[in-house]
């Protein structure tokens, strides 16, 4: 059992990250300096130095506490991919968007932390679609496309996520609209009126 001092020092490194993931979302990270940083959280920049070596390990912190963006599932008994989309899609709110405005920039240049990123969090929600996708395959393939099937459908979800990001208002509004016409689109495909066209 943690001791009261154990407790005091985590509650004081969350309150460092929690300041530090909002000052990293405003000037982004090379932008923002330990000294940003201790104004927002409201401790000295020594304080700071006390909890994490540097900048770099704040960075790393903040992913490592990162809310998981694929919520827990029982693997006897999985859920169908329109549950399980619509608990990821509930599961991106206001400080996972923070979260990941921060570590997607940072990600995008810096190939160490790229790959921290990937096997924290990216992995893990790619893999756990991979069973109810295989469980949908119509055929035994030695390729397994579900392999591939989860990568499109995490990618159709990051683009998602990248337009709220972005501040996109269609679908940050969208609600159980957004969410029905995902589902539907993952399930059943892109419903296109066929083209006109004379045969010559």
């Amino acid at each position: 059992m943690p001791t009261l001092q154990e407790k005091t020092l985590a509650v004081r490194r969350q309150h460092v990250l929690d300041a530090a993931t909002t000052v990293f979302a405003q000037k982004g990270f090379r932008g923002a300096t330990i000294r940003d940083i201790a104004l927002a959280a409201g401790v000295s920049d020594g304080t700071i130095y006390n909890l994490f070596d540097n900048k770099s390990a704040l960075l790393h912190g903040i992913l490592a506490g990162a809310e998981p963006l694929a919520p827990a599932v029982d693997p006897d008994s999985p859920p169908s991919l329109s549950d399980m989309l619509r608990a990821r899609w509930t599961v991106i709110g206001p400080d996972n968007l923070a979260m990941l405005r921060v570590v997607l920039s940072e990600a995008l240049i810096d190939p160490d932390f790229r790959d921290l990123y990937r096997q924290t969090l990216l992995a893990p929600a790619i893999d756990q679609l991979v069973m109810p996708l295989t469980a949908h395959a119509t055929q035994a393939d030695p390729n397994n496309p579900a392999l591939y099937d989860a990568r499109i459908m995490t990618a159709l979800f990051m683009g998602l996520i990248m337009l709220r990001l972005l501040g996109d208002e269609t679908i940050e509004q969208g609600g159980d609209a957004l969410l029905d016409r995902l589902t539907s689109f993952v399930e059943h495909g892109l419903a296109l009126p066929a083209t006109g066209g004379t045969a010559s």
